[in-house]
């Protein structure tokens, strides 16, 4: 279950609050002559998937892949899937998009799509979605390998680093960290995330300086002052999954690789 971005630290850290679904019964329809998914609840058989990177769409289906990717800035994942059913399933991107709104609904055919986007010209994509989801069991070792890899091939992209970065958080690599969540803050300034999880690795490592320029100076101090302690406390709350691993809802993060979509990864 995704948690809140850190519970146990006053109004900073509850200003941030990832809401995740679960989808136990949606009905999917077949999807193509080239994709199949024979089963009736959301991924409880893996599809067979063919990539096309040289693939694109028409206008009109631009504008229902628009419609989708707002969709899912909404939080509509259930919807979205409806709709980007109606779109060519082997297009690269509609593909990821695919992949990113079955892993916001919990759907073991995420994992699928993602695998097929492997040696893609999303390839990105593809490992950022596996190490999120390796994240989200809880398996930080494979989520670590794949989030590296995909900050290899899109070494621009403010989000994958900010979750690199949170993950060599949560493995106590304070000094990986904060190298990966200064990269995310300045290749995308206007984004908040990178900036709180710096304050978030101020208050781990007791760090008041750093703690105040992070938080804006919400707090003249340290809520608490052990830093072990308080590390314990945040990821005994966040056991699998930080509020900003796996956004796909947010467009403006700079840095995407050709031809991704708006929504990334959440």
């Amino acid at each position: 279950m995704y948690t809140s971005r850190l519970s146990c630290v006053s109004a900073l850290i509850a200003a941030a609050l990832l809401a995740g679904c679960v989808a136990p019964r949606a009905i999917v329809r077949p999807i193509g002559s080239n994709v199949t998914v024979e089963s009736r609840a959301v991924g409880t058989q893996e599809p067979q998937i063919r990539i096309n990177c040289r693939a694109s769409l028409s206008k009109d289906d631009e504008l229902v892949k628009a419609l989708v990717e707002e969709r899912v800035r909404e939080g509509n994942y259930y919807a979205a899937l409806a709709q980007i059913q109606t779109l060519p399933a082997d297009v690269a991107v509609v593909a990821a998009l695919r992949a990113d709104i079955l892993r916001s609904l919990e759907s073991p055919q995420a994992e699928s799509w993602y695998r097929a986007l492997q040696g893609t010209c999303l390839s990105g994509r593809a490992e950022h979605g596996l190490g999120l989801i390796a994240a989200k069991r809880g398996d930080y070792t494979s989520a670590l390998r794949k989030m590296a890899t995909a900050a290899a091939l899109m070494p621009a992209d403010s989000r994958i680093r900010n979750d690199l970065g949170f993950i060599y958080l949560h493995l106590s690599m304070d000094r990986q960290a904060e190298f990966e969540l200064r990269t995310a803050y300045e290749l995308a300034p206007d984004d908040k995330i990178p900036g709180f999880n710096l304050a978030l690795l101020a208050l781990m490592r007791n760090d008041s300086d750093a703690w105040l320029y992070w938080s804006g100076g919400t707090f003249a101090q340290l809520p608490v002052p052990d830093a072990q302690a308080q590390r314990w406390r945040v990821f005994n709350r966040m056991p699998a999954q930080s509020a900003q691993l796996g956004s796909i809802s947010r467009p403006d993060a700079k840095g995407t690789e050709a031809g991704q979509a708006d929504v990334s990864v959440l």
